[in-house]
Formats: C-alpha cells, structure tokens, sequence
C-alpha cells in the first residue's frame, strides 16, 4: 500500500477520500508536522484567532477535519478553548494522545452539523470560531448543506478558512464551484475581516494559500 497521503485523497481529479487508511500508512500527510514552526498555515490560524480575540476578547476554536491536531497546536497560544474533529479514528487517536488537555471527537462534517454520536461532546455554544484549514476540497459535495447550516447555526461568530489553490489548467477536482481566491470569497459570501493569498514553500515547490476571516451572515443576509 502506498505512503503517499495524495493516493488517498484526491488523484487524477477524483475523490478518493480514504482518509483513515492514509492516517494508518502515513505519519505525517501534507507535511504539516515536517513544517511545524515554519508553515504560512499556521501563522495565517494565529494571526486569524488573535483578530477575533481583540474583536471579541476570546477565541474559542473548533478546527474542523483536524487530523492529528497540527492546526490546534498553532492555536493552543492565543484560544482560549480550543476543540477538533475528524472524520478519522486514526487521527483523532493521535491528536488526544498529543494534546490530551483539549477535546477531539471522531465524526465527519454531517455529524458535525448534526451534533451526533462523538461530536455530540462538544458544546457549540461555548465556541465562537470555526477552523476549516485545508478541508474544503474533500468536503464540496456537503459544501453547500454547511453554508446553509452555518448560516442558521453560526450566525455572528467567526469562520476561518486557509485552502490550497491552483493555477489554471491544473485544478480537477471543484472547479464548477470555484477555481481561485476570488471565487472562494463570492460562494461563501461572508461578512470579510480580512482576507488574502500567501505562498509557503514545501520541498522547494510554491504553493498558493488562500484565507480569509469572517463573520458569518445570518438567513437571508448579504
């Protein structure tokens, strides 16, 4: 079986989406241990949690699809609570043995939405941020379903969103939803604290990040 985490994501434009099997064969998937304090990632989820903290005087995170917990450990500094979730045993595992003092459950995006079975142990009202940090690629076929239950749910408090793009012609997968930083901003249609692209460099090769801080807009707002 193959060591390379892209075999069980996304290949040849597809979804594969074996992600428990990736986490059992690979240690470290999107080298984000490998790049642990030197990655944009992580400075664009510090910077973004210390903005909600001088708006709101608290961040209180929950980092969605939160693999082993290389996102929460960025945040750990400067939330005041901070929670994950994902969709794999596997990393969950890991994430609680690493960062035992911080809450992970085991679920995917609906379950999440949801509140069921493991994710049911976090409480949303104690939270005011929502971490989606390299997920929306594997989660679009729910993309839509999460706009609509962020905007009944999660209306007033925060969303960050950190995400890989592509240049033209070598993005597959998504790309009848949006395609650049531009088109990520217009479908999710946020209230925008800031936003902006940035490259981080893994293995001499660019790749270009985009994010952006939010509040999210209610029902029926614009």
């Amino acid at each position: 079986m193959s060591n390379d985490y892209h075999d069980y994501v996304i290949k040849d434009g597809k979804l594969v989406g074996k992600f428990e099997e990736m986490y059992q064969k690979c240690d470290d998937p999107w080298d984000r241990v490998k790049l642990s304090g030197n990655s944009q990632t992580d400075w664009l989820l510090h910077r973004a949690c210390s903005v909600v903290v001088a708006e709101s005087d608290a961040c209180r995170a929950i980092d969605l699809g939160c693999g082993i917990g290389q996102s929460v450990r960025a945040i750990i500094p400067v939330a005041d609570l901070v929670a994950g979730v994902d969709i794999s045993k596997t990393a969950i595992a890991r994430a609680s043995e690493a960062l035992p003092d911080h809450t992970f459950a085991v679920g995917d995006l609906r379950t999440f939405m949801a509140g069921a079975d493991d994710c049911g142990k976090i409480d949303l009202d104690q939270f005011n941020t929502l971490i989606l940090c390299h997920l929306t690629w594997y989660i679009l076929d729910d993309l839509a379903e999460f706009r609509a239950w962020l905007a009944e749910n999660w209306a007033g408090r925060y969303l960050v969103h950190v995400l890989a793009v592509y240049a033209p012609g070598v993005q597959k997968h998504g790309t009848d939803m949006f395609t650049d930083h531009t088109g990520i901003l217009q479908w999710f249609a946020c209230d925008y604290l800031e936003h902006g692209q940035m490259i981080q460099t893994v293995d001499g090769r660019n790749l270009e990040l985009s994010y952006f801080l939010a509040r999210v807009p209610g029902s029926g707002e614009t």
